[in-house]
């Protein structure tokens, strides 16, 4: 039993008192924990009456009257006199109704934005509110706050029954029949850490240890914002209602199943979870009252305890067995919630990080406190509010279901604004309500079966079972043909050494058609290309489809080695030399093994050859590669009618004509060259060649846009970021009205950047790959990017594409639900080389089985995404890049954002996961920028932004992010960080501050050695050491430290050269006080 302690030495905090404690230390005065006190009082009140009555009950329970404090490191509970409790007086009656009603809801949101100092403020507080009913009589009203460490939703319900039976005992002037309090809070808290010892304590960890460790601790919930390095506590709410039908329904099931309605609540709850996350283990957090005893009930006190329930869903079982696991795991979370929460992480010691919370990062919260009653009390009370303080986000989300008396179930999901927008909350929200009407009726259907999709289905939402229409479309070929004899001498192409019309152009391919021919090229025969990017590349490729052969481009910038890989795979006829590698031709045939034929020879020798046009869109017209997993080249093999359709779609989407130039800037050995070439010789446009060796030299090319009036570029964000380095701030390109972003994410900073650089210019984010093989989603950035997303999304398909985002089971994700995305279109590349010529066959394509037609193909991008509720698609990375780090899971995208976005003026940065000295996995960043010694600075400025995880363990200074030919980021040219690293097993103390924290350090986490560039939480560190540090810091240097400042540095070094930093501040001002009025004496 519970026994009262003495109350004249240290008084302890229970464990959820101490960990409420820890999170002001974090963010001291934090709102986060207010609970609202919010009553209307109906009727004459005796206001004197009514304040003692409040009094008396702050008298009666000492947790009313007490505060925090911190002694050698560790909080204690101060219990202060009873003193006169003071309650403010407000007098709104002379307004109307609706003016007193905001005047309230004004006063509410004050209190609960209003934060408490735990150690000298009075934890309770408010006013009485003078206010005049709808008929004219006298109402009041009564608004306040309360934190929550000394108090829960049952502790309200006590102190609203105490209210009433005292001023009813004032009012009668009688003694008031309450019963006597035999203990107190601080007596459960005290023998709460005394009987929570030895075998009791060991039984209690051994089974939460068995549950708990797991993949489930971190859930991998996509955010729509980045996440803060600390947690944030901003909070929003959106809503939704369960009819009473479907919950009549839940009712039947959980009776035949022996569960309860929360128990079908967490199941449904967890299998959103398992649908959005992919995730087959799912923990989530649930209150528990915390009152084991009658003499508990009647206490005011914080007792309520969190339990995490863990559960492992199987994509097979049915909902009734999933039912049935769910209950099982809500039992024997009940059968050991005394093991309060915080207990539970100091002793399993989870993989620590202050930008969520441990164990899990959703809650589940089914309000069923016990009702407040009046009896024949002359007070007639009624709640202000109805809900908690849902403007502080305590959690990623949480979901408040409450039982109405119609028999409906009220959902509010509080969301964290700083993570997630609205939009995604409701969606969220709306998929459970889907999914629990879905499970009552479907209860033998599977976990797998049972989908997010409510009916009716969006209006954008693709119909699988109906084929996409396929359009015939004229060549690129064929309009190229019709331009030169509708406009012979208009300029076709123009570059640095010479000029071609279009009658030339037309000629000379025709006459190297002719020669190809004569050659023996043609249908399904692969002539090879070794090119540079100029006029002769052009001549080439038309050239090779006019005699109806395919074509293969070798950048003769690639290695040797390489480029005889490409020629194995692509077994060509021979290879036509459009370079000007006549020297070379000896060595280069021996090492390919191939005819090597030079362009200019060939043509001039088969003059007057007879020609047959051979061109057809059905046949195959080129081989492209793409890099492949095994680290060898994947040859994908197409036809013309991808680039057909998309250039149809293009020309006349985006009113391309004769006027425009279009930079030929796009590497050479991808499908984005081929936009380059041939939408503007379909339409009689000009196309723009820079030099060969531009790349080199990236200042000239401002003046080369300009100087050919280039009106379209394709372009990757890496080139793009190439070309702004090399732009004054003043200089801009006017003429530029057309610029797709295709072959990497772009920036919503990066897209403003552009923005400025071309203000004329229609910005398009393009999604497509080699296989497809062209774009085929596009979203066009709007001129106004506040409220855009970090990086620009995937967009919607063009004309005859469909953007699927499927589940792994192949059904289509609900908005906002994560899965592939998925490429639906007639006009996808033949399939890959070597893999046979039925596409349904090769690796990530396959067969649409829902409509039944053999042609109605998909192609799996191995991109993760997920709808908009407006349909469009986002990408969320690669998914099979994703690194984990210390148990969390990094995209390098996001890091390299962080550190371009920290570094400024031009700075550009490549993410590798790697390995450090001691083999444990880390992140390595290499980083482009004219800052000297940046990393140590960067260090600092990421740990603002990011989690510790997330910052990279080494930082390595390169020149400039190497690009490949194509303008990607070449990986393969990224130094070797083996020879980077510092040996770090042991960093002495460099100087009398580093030796003066080590020891702190040291003495608090007992380590006899820590090095000063270790991890605070690598080294055993968590949030009570972290406050015993903190505490040390602050008395031995006398300077303001938070503990939020020690999570963000978190190490001796980074804590050494603050309190360095702050001490000179603190000296320097002392000094210019006391020399302040020296000026007025000096002599001039």
């Amino acid at each position: 039993p519970v026994e009262p302690v003495a109350r004249g030495g240290d008084l302890p905090l229970s464990y959820v008192q101490q960990q409420l404690w820890l999170l002001d230390q974090l963010d001291p005065g934090t709102a986060a924990y207010n609970m609202p006190v919010a009553l209307r009082v109906k009727g004459e009140l005796d206001v004197e009456a009514f304040k003692q009555s409040f009094q008396r009950i702050v008298e009666r329970h000492e947790t009313l009257r007490t505060n925090f404090s911190t002694i050698n490191g560790e909080p204690v509970a101060i219990i202060n006199e009873a003193r006169v409790w003071a309650m403010q007086g407000k007098d709104l009656s002379a307004l109307d109704r609706v003016s007193q009603d905001d005047a309230l809801q004004s006063l509410i949101r004050e209190q609960l934005d209003t934060g408490f100092n735990l150690q000298s403020d009075p934890l309770l507080r408010g006013i009485l509110v003078k206010l005049t009913a709808a008929d004219g009589k006298p109402e009041h009203a009564f608004i306040g706050a309360m934190h929550h460490i000394i108090s829960d939703g049952w502790s309200l319900n006590v102190m609203t029954a105490e209210l009433m039976e005292l001023y009813q005992a004032i009012v009668e002037q009688r003694e008031a029949r309450l019963p006597e309090l035999a203990i107190q809070y601080v007596d459960v808290a005290a023998w709460q850490r005394k009987w929570l010892s030895g075998e009791v304590l060991d039984q209690h960890i051994q089974y939460w240890r068995d549950r708990l460790d797991n993949d489930g601790q971190v859930l991998q919930l996509q955010t729509d914002y980045p996440r803060p390095a600390v947690m944030t506590s901003h909070g929003a709410v959106v809503r939704a209602r369960i009819s009473p039908q479907v919950v009549g329904q839940i009712t039947d099931l959980a009776q035949e199943e022996g569960a309860t309605l929360f128990m079908v609540l967490v199941a449904a709850y967890q299998l959103l979870l398992h649908n959005y996350t992919g995730q087959e283990r799912i923990n989530i957090g649930t209150p528990i009252a915390g009152r084991d005893s009658v003499e508990m009930e009647q206490l005011v006190g914080f007792f309520i305890n969190t339990v995490v329930l863990s559960t492992e869903l199987q994509p097979s079982q049915s909902v009734r067995e999933l039912l049935r696991q769910v209950r099982e795991v809500t039992l024997g979370a009940y059968a050991h919630q005394a093991l309060p929460f915080e207990k539970l992480v100091q002793e399993l010691r989870p993989p620590r990080d202050s930008s969520r919370t441990p164990f899990f990062q959703v809650f589940l919260n089914l309000l069923n406190l016990p009702p407040q009653t009046d009896g024949d009390s002359p007070l007639n009370i009624e709640p202000l509010l109805q809900e908690d303080n849902h403007s502080h986000a305590k959690y990623d989300f949480n979901l408040y279901v409450s039982e109405e008396p119609d028999g409906s179930l009220d959902l509010v999901l509080v969301y964290n604004c700083d993570l997630y927008r609205a939009d995604t909350a409701q969606t969220f929200l709306d998929g459970f309500k889907c999914l629990l009407s879905k499970m009552v009726v479907e209860t033998e259907t599977s976990v797998a079966d049972l989908k997010l999709l409510a009916s009716p289905l969006p209006q954008w939402m693709p119909d699988l079972t109906r084929l996409v229409p396929e359009q015939q479309y004229v060549s690129p070929v064929q309009r190229f043909l019709q331009m030169a004899a509708a406009q012979p001498d208009a300029v076709a192409l123009v570059s640095q050494s010479n000029q071609l019309s279009y009658r030339e152009l037309e000629q000379q391919s025709r006459q190297l058609a002719a020669a190809l021919q004569q050659k023996g090229a043609g249908a399904e025969t692969v002539v090879s290309v070794l090119a540079t990017r100029s006029s002769e590349l052009v001549v080439a490729l038309l050239g090779i489809l006019r005699c109806g052969a395919v074509f293969n481009i070798l950048d003769s910038g690639y290695p040797l080695e390489r480029l005889q890989t490409l020629v194995q795979q692509a077994q060509p006829l021979f290879i036509l030399d459009a370079a000007g590698q006549e020297d070379n031709r000896g060595q280069l045939q021996a090492a390919f093994g191939v005819e090597l034929v030079s362009l200019t020879t060939i043509s001039q020798q088969q003059t007057g050859a007879v020609f047959t046009e051979s061109h057809s869109s059905d046949n195959l017209a080129y081989l492209a590669f793409t890099s492949g997993s095994t680290g060898v080249p994947k040859g994908i093999r197409s036809n013309i009618k991808p680039l057909a359709h998309f250039v149809d779609w293009y020309i006349t989407r985006y009113d391309i004509g004769q006027q425009d130039c279009v930079s030929m800037l796009s590497g050479l050995a991808h499908d984005p060259l081929l936009r380059d070439i041939f939408v503007p010789l379909s339409v009689g446009a000009r196309i723009a060649i820079p030099d060969a060796d531009w790349m080199l030299n990236p200042e000239s090319l401002l003046t080369w846009f300009q100087t050919n009036d280039v009106s379209i570029c394709h372009i990757t964000p890496s080139m793009a970021r190439l070309i702004l380095d090399t732009v004054a701030k003043e200089q801009t390109l006017d003429q530029l009205r057309l610029m797709a972003i295709g072959g990497d994410r772009l920036s919503r900073d990066l897209a403003g950047a552009l923005r400025d650089l071309a203000p004329n210019c229609r910005l398009l984010g393009c999604y497509g790959a080699t296989e497809t093989p062209q774009i085929m989603g596009v979203y066009e950035v709007p001129v106004v990017l506040e409220e855009e997303p970090e990086y620009v999304p995937v967009g919607t398909g063009i004309e005859g594409v469909e953007l699927l985002v499927l589940s792994r089971d192949g059904s289509l994700c609900a908005p906002g639900q994560v899965g592939e995305i998925v490429v639906r279109t007639p006009y996808l590349s033949l399939g890959y080389l070597g893999a046979g010529h039925n596409p349904a066959e090769s690796e990530s394509f396959s067969l649409n089985r829902l409509s039944h037609d053999e042609q109605d193909r998909l192609y799996f991008t191995g991109d993760k995404g997920r709808y908009r509720v407006d349909g469009v698609v986002e990408f969320l990375g690669r998914i099979d890049t994703q690194l984990k780090i210390r148990g969390f899971r990094v995209e390098p995208e996001e890091v390299e954002s962080a550190i371009v976005n920290a570094l400024g003026g031009g700075a550009g940065a490549v993410v590798v996961g790697g390995k450090d000295p001691r083999g444990d996995d880390c992140l390595i960043a290499y980083v482009a920028s004219s800052a000297e010694d940046a990393a140590n600075p960067l260090r600092v400025a990421l740990r603002q932004k990011l989690p510790e995880y997330m910052i990279p363990a080494l930082f390595i200074p390169i020149e400039r992010v190497p690009l490949n030919r194509n303008g990607k980021v070449d990986r393969h040219r990224l130094p070797d960080p083996t020879g980077y690293w510092v040996a770090r097993e042991y960093v002495a103390p460099r100087n009398e501050f580093e030796q003066e924290i080590a020891d702190i350090w040291q003495a608090v986490l007992k380590i006899d050695q820590i090095s000063v560039a270790d991890n605070f939480f690598d080294v055993g560190g968590h949030s009570l050491l972290a406050v015993q540090i903190v505490s040390r810091v602050k008395e031995r240097y006398q300077i303001e430290f938070s503990m939020r400042r020690l999570l963000e540095i978190a190490t001796i070094e980074g804590m050494a050269s603050y309190v360095e930093n702050a001490l000179w501040i603190r000296d320097a001002e002392t000094q210019e006080e006391d020399t302040g009025d020296d000026f007025e004496e000096l002599e001039i």
